[in-house]
């Protein structure tokens, strides 16, 4: 039997049916995708207050960090300083004496005030070398100077290389000092 004698209606009254068809189809499409995206929209509003809170909450958590920071001496920031090294020699006594551990206590033991650190990254060779690269701002000169002198003088770092391009600028400063040595141990 053919095709074509099944379907007896005009051929302006099955294209105005099947126009019907994929309207109605459309708009049911349309409805279930809202009421997934109502549902999904639903769910996601805790996690947003949950954030926002968060955010709000870390705000407020720098600002009184920034205020008690610009009021304390240099003298109460030594006293920190000391603190937390005192802190990080204390887990470091219990803790595996591994190069990495090693090289976040020097870098914090080479602190000087106007170098801000932004990235430190760590490579190991296989003889034993380990290579550091602290990259970050400094204020001035003078104070770079001072940083790169303060790593030179961490036990078990053999050089600190920085470019001489690096002192082209007089202020605010981007730097990134490459560090060689063996970052083994650290003694108190």
């Amino acid at each position: 039997m053919k095709t074509a004698l099944t379907n007896l209606l005009p051929e302006e009254n099955i294209r105005a049916f099947a126009h019907r068809y994929y309207l109605r189809a459309g708009a049911v499409f349309l409805c279930m995708l809202s009421v997934v995206m109502a549902i999904h929209i639903g769910l996601l509003i805790p996690t947003f207050l949950y954030f926002t809170e968060d955010t709000r909450q870390k705000q407020q958590s720098l600002d009184y960090l920034n205020e008690r920071l610009s009021r304390t001496s240099d003298k109460e920031k030594q006293a920190l300083k000391a603190q937390v090294l005192d802190d990080a020699h204390r887990v470091l006594e219990h803790a595996p004496k591994s190069r990495s551990s090693f090289a976040l206590v020097s870098m914090y033991d080479s602190f000087v005030s106007g170098v801000s650190v932004t990235r430190m990254s760590l490579s190991y060779t296989d003889n034993g070398t380990t290579r550091m690269s602290i990259a970050g701002t400094a204020s001035s000169r003078e104070v770079l100077q001072q940083y790169r002198q303060a790593l030179l003088s961490t036990p078990g770092v053999l050089s600190a290389d920085l470019p001489v391009s690096t002192f082209a600028k007089d202020k605010d400063i981007p730097f990134e000092i490459t560090l060689a040595g063996t970052f083994t141990s650290y003694e108190k």
